[in-house]
């Protein structure tokens, strides 16, 4: 498979997560006409859990498995390449299992003690499966983009979006008469499918693209690998945890805020899973392209650097630095500029969402043509 730049890896992650943005989109639509305003107050304050516990299994990890990789790369030595993957599946799948076992056996208490919702358990309880395959994916997906086979995960990210918007239609048809708390279980547990279905699918293709008739090179240590992963590991896992944390404490102080201002319980969760669930997704849209450069620009750094070539290093670095200013400071203007026409586009007219999509779309294959 033909390997890409860095830019070009940016615009097919760019246009992955767009297209993932509109099946999210879609699935939060349905999830919203089944559950009302009030389920999706009770999945919102479950999903910063969710996220805290996939910072501590994998935050940081495709970043650092890629910058590996990338490094080896530079060397062609392939048989260090896969046996940092195979070191890095034993370490996420041990920590992932250990977590997740601690996940199933105190999901009543993390309910009820920590989001303060002891609705909130049973879904806690049947997404903790998936912290075993997302950790596991991580590592893969690490590997596809530190090889620049960008196109690998971002195919298999969409497959695993559409699956899961499918098992969560079938489901929610199965439970709509037996309450919110089952169809929001349901919802996780079609998040739950989706990750076994993109690490199925990563393994599949990481068997199949390896070379495996290779010259013998020298091999690190476990020890060793372990160390390179560990360095630039754990200071991202504990920024990404703050961060998550921070999200935990949002999901039970704004409620219960609400609740002391004169709210009912019903009317804060709704008015929270406005916030979290309609707002938020709108103002970190264009942090989409931000995100997809800095998931690629990082391996393509390492390579650099690890080659010597610091023309390219320094170039890599001012572009990526000139196009997230000129995306940040665009988004600041409109949002600022327009918010009144902007909630009602996003928030009361979906129609319109499918439109600005579309405009989207069009404005990507535009720049994704330049690119190539």
């Amino acid at each position: 498979m033909k390997k890409t730049t860095y830019l070009q890896g940016a615009f097919i992650l760019s246009l992955t997560n767009i297209l993932t943005g509109i099946i999210a989109f879609i699935y939060r639509i349905f999830l919203t006409k089944t559950v009302g305003a009030e389920g999706i107050g009770i999945y919102q304050l479950v999903l910063p859990l969710y996220y805290f516990f996939i910072t501590l299994v994998s935050s940081g990890l495709v970043t650092t498995i890629s910058k590996l990789i990338a490094e080896n790369r530079v060397k062609k030595n392939f048989s260090n390449i896969y046996h940092i993957i195979k070191v890095g599946l034993i370490i996420s799948g041990i920590w992932s299992s250990l977590l997740a076992i601690f996940i199933a056996f105190n999901s009543s208490f993390l309910g009820t003690y920590i989001l303060k919702d002891e609705r909130t358990a049973y879904p806690i309880l049947i997404f903790s499966p998936a912290i075993i395959f997302i950790a596991l994916s991580a590592v893969l997906k690490g590997y596809f983009y530190g090889m620049e086979k960008v196109s690998i995960p971002s195919s298999i990210d969409i497959v695993e979006k559409l699956i899961r918007l499918i098992i969560l239609v079938v489901i929610t048809r199965y439970f709509i008469n037996h309450g919110i708390v089952l169809i929001c279980a349901g919802a996780m547990f079609a998040m739950v499918c989706g990750e076994i279905l993109s690490l199925i699918l990563l393994f599949t293709f990481y068997h199949y693209k390896r070379n495996l008739l290779i010259p013998r090179t020298k091999i690190q240590t476990n020890l060793s690998i372990i160390k390179n992963i560990l360095i630039p590991l754990l200071p991202l896992s504990i920024s990404g945890a703050i961060e998550n944390i921070l999200d935990m404490i949002d999901a039970v102080l704004i409620p219960s805020k609400l609740v002391e201002a004169g709210f009912s319980k019903q009317s804060a969760l709704s008015l929270y899973g406005e916030l979290t669930g309609m707002v938020f997704p709108l103002l970190y849209f264009p942090l989409i392209i931000i995100a997809s450069l800095s998931t690629t620009l990082i391996p393509s750094i390492a390579y650099s650097y690890a080659s010597n070539n610091s023309i390219a290093l320094n170039k890599k670095c001012n572009d990526s630095m000139a196009i997230a200013s000129i995306i940040g400071f665009a988004s600041a203007v409109v949002f600022t500029s327009y918010p009144s026409e902007y909630v009602k586009s996003f928030i009361i007219d979906r129609k319109r969402d499918f439109y600005f999509f579309g405009q989207l779309f069009r404005v990507f294959l535009i720049i994704g043509y330049l690119l190539y």
